[in-house]
């Protein structure tokens, strides 16, 4: 059997909004909107969302962007006199090329229908070629987005019928990018909100961990299960027991290594990664009382009402090109995660030696060794 299309629909990345009709006329012969209509409705919210672009001054005879590539995934059936509602917003932009993703969804059950990406090209039509984007429209689209779009090269190809993802750029200032990239992280970093969270784990992490002789249990999904599978190893090398969990195997049994005393330490930059959220509510059914850390970019999200401690990352946008690959996220969570690794070394007093009887092996236990002798 068939699975349809898997789509997590966050409304509010969303700020072009089109109620549109299904007519009577759109039905096929078995009573469901027909498929060639979908790209028709996406069409009117497209419509509309570039004549918010440019605040209504727009030369409809005048076509200044063309599709290179649409590709619609159709997810439910839509019928007639169903309320629709399309989303639309911008998820990628280029030089020359930006992406549109659409949500038709129904208004009233918020049932998604279908889910449309579309590849629009800035064209020339005196010339007939394919042109930069001019400024207005990018500066018209960044303000609707309410986000900022790096200027690069598109991924995609459009010189070639086939569009192919990953095609290496002509040209990259290679300097330029490390500069701009080190530096939005540098700043993401010294953005971090300080506050009376971190006194609040510390003060956790020694109660559970030194004093009722329990342990962290850090996780996480994904790229966040990888910051947190280094934090708690970085804690048990430093004196402080954790291990690393991985929420999904913690629902085929591996949840059993949680005791009483121990304590949760949760990464999710959007704090509502469905293992995650799971991972709590059967961590306490197992324990009421356990204790929760959460480290996310999202201080509303359902991970962060549920916790006792929560840091926030502060949510900075992800410098990748897409806005959407893990990257200041994962720069943030793990420079936190060493704040509460450093915070306990510091209060348990942990001293060369001690370093040493952990991590015997390698160029560090070698120089823990040394120090110890001294």
């Amino acid at each position: 059997m068939n699975r349809k299309p898997e789509f997590h629909f966050d409304r509010s990345l969303y700020h072009s909004t089109a109620d549109v009709q299904i007519r009577f006329n759109d039905i096929d012969i078995l009573g469901h909107l027909n498929n060639v209509v979908y790209f028709s409705l996406f069409d009117t919210a497209k419509a509309q969302y570039l004549h918010q672009v440019m605040e209504g001054n727009i030369d409809w005879r005048r076509v200044e962007t063309v599709i290179a590539n649409i590709d619609c995934s159709f997810i439910a059936s839509a019928y007639y006199g169903e309320p629709i509602t399309i989303y639309t917003r911008c998820c990628e932009m280029g030089q020359k090329a930006f992406t549109l993703e659409q949500v038709m969804l129904n208004s009233d059950t918020n049932e998604i229908k279908a889910v449309c990406r579309t590849v629009m090209v800035s064209y020339d039509p005196d010339r007939g070629t394919t042109v930069e984007i001019s400024d207005r429209a990018r500066r018209g689209i960044e303000n609707l987005e309410q986000r900022a779009f790096p200027c690069r090269p598109h991924t995609q190809s459009f010189n070639s019928k086939r569009l192919t993802v990953n095609e290496t750029p002509t040209q990259i200032d290679v300097n330029n990018l490390f500069k701009n990239i080190i530096a939005a992280e540098s700043a993401a970093v010294a953005s971090i909100p300080a506050g009376e969270g971190y006194a609040k784990a510390l003060e956790l992490i020694l109660e559970h961990t030194h004093t009722r002789h329990g342990k962290i249990v850090v996780s996480g999904m994904g790229k966040c299960g990888q910051i947190a599978m280094n934090i708690a190893t970085t804690f048990c090398s430093t004196g402080t027991p954790a291990v690393f969990l991985h929420p999904a195997e913690a629902q085929h049994g591996d949840l059993g290594i949680m005791q009483p005393d121990d304590l949760l330490l949760l990464l999710s930059n959007s704090g509502k990664t469905r293992e995650i959220v799971e991972l709590v509510q059967l961590a306490r059914r197992l324990n009421p009382n356990v204790p929760l850390i959460v480290i996310t970019g999202n201080d509303k999200s359902p991970l962060a009402q549920a916790a006792d401690v929560c840091l926030h990352t502060g949510g900075n946008p992800e410098v990748c090109p897409l806005g959407l690959t893990p990257t200041v996220s994962t720069t943030q969570m793990t420079v936190m995660g060493d704040v509460l690794v450093v915070a306990t070394m510091t209060a348990i007093g942990l001293t060369a030696y001690d370093y040493s009887l952990r991590h015997h092996g390698g160029y560090l236990g070698s120089e823990a060794k040394k120090a110890a002798a001294r």
